[in-house]
């Protein structure tokens, strides 16, 4: 029998809105345009990724830019290319591997694992999968698991510990290899500042450079959360849990998360019809991120 595959977006997208999920899970559609803020995300995600397989970030962030169809108007495109390569440049300037003294353990670690039932016993019918920003291993040999975010928020590492994606991940590394020490959190923050009307997109990218510069410490932060043996439990027993309950019973709205934070499917939501999914939506498979290199899932 195939596995039922399941995610830390998945799950992250049933607990914010069961409608959404349907529409993503079950009827397998996404945007016809590109989101502004996943595309952005993905986009500096794609220029580490490369660089830490020696590739080249700016070609890397180009392409992710290009998928990224219709999230920016044409013209616009250029300064936020300019943008996501700047950042990204000013961070290996400084990268915190080096500064930690760690060494890298892997890149974009794939992994599927089988749950767990409430005694502990291996349930094979059901698979967490997911890719892991980074690992490293620190001067002590500890193993450590990396989370790269891209925000226009500061970092606020008293949310962090509930951050259940990476607690699913961190679950799944003790699972299938080794438990880790914990997790760091690194943050790259979106500008405070914009182009100047009339500004030319090297000046644009020159003065954005002066800025990372001159504050650093706005652009570039990071927490450390460690985990203990008990909430490892827990994680397990959480994950068991929510893979009984997601797309069970009736699917419901949850207006508050879409007032709060936006969402994709508000058209379709609000007026469900063959136009708006024929004009509006396209088909794409539940997990295809698995399937995509650089794309956090």
């Amino acid at each position: 029998m195939t596995p039922r595959i399941l995610t830390s977006s998945e799950i992250r997208t049933w607990l914010t809105c069961q409608k959404k999920w349907w529409f993503r899970y079950d009827q397998e559609l996404v945007p016809e345009r590109g989101q502004k803020a996943l595309s952005y995300g993905r986009a500096v995600h794609a220029g580490l990724e490369a660089y830490r397989k020696g590739r080249s970030a700016r070609s890397a962030i180009d392409d992710a830019l290009i998928e990224a169809t219709g999230a920016w108007p044409a013209e616009e495109n250029l300064y936020v290319c300019a943008e996501a390569t700047a950042l990204v440049q000013k961070y290996i300037d400084r990268d915190p591997v080096l500064v930690l003294g760690h060494k890298i353990e892997s890149i974009e670690y794939q992994f599927s694992v089988p749950l767990r039932t409430p005694s502990g016993r291996r349930w094979s019918a059901i698979e967490l999968h997911g890719k892991i920003d980074l690992t490293t291993r620190d001067a002590h040999n500890n193993l450590w698991l990396w989370d790269h975010k891209t925000s226009a928020s500061a970092l606020k590492p008293q949310w962090l510990p509930l951050n259940d994606q990476m607690e699913f991940y961190y679950w799944a590394m003790s699972e299938l290899y080794e438990r880790p020490v914990g997790i760091i959190y690194d943050l790259i923050r979106k500008p405070s500042i914009q182009p100047r009307k009339g500004e030319g997109v090297d000046e644009w990218r020159e003065r954005l450079l002066a800025d990372i510069a001159s504050r650093p410490e706005f652009y570039f932060q990071r927490a450390e959360i460690v985990k203990s043996a008990k909430e490892l439990l827990s994680i397990g027993a959480d994950l068991w849990d929510i893979a009984h309950t997601i797309g069970t019973g009736s699917i419901h709205r949850n207006p508050g998360a879409c007032q709060l934070m936006g969402c994709a499917y508000t058209d379709i939501c609000t007026a469900d019809s063959p136009l708006i999914r024929s004009t509006g939506y396209k088909h794409e498979r539940a997990h295809v991120e698995l399937e995509l290199e650089g794309v956090e899932v």
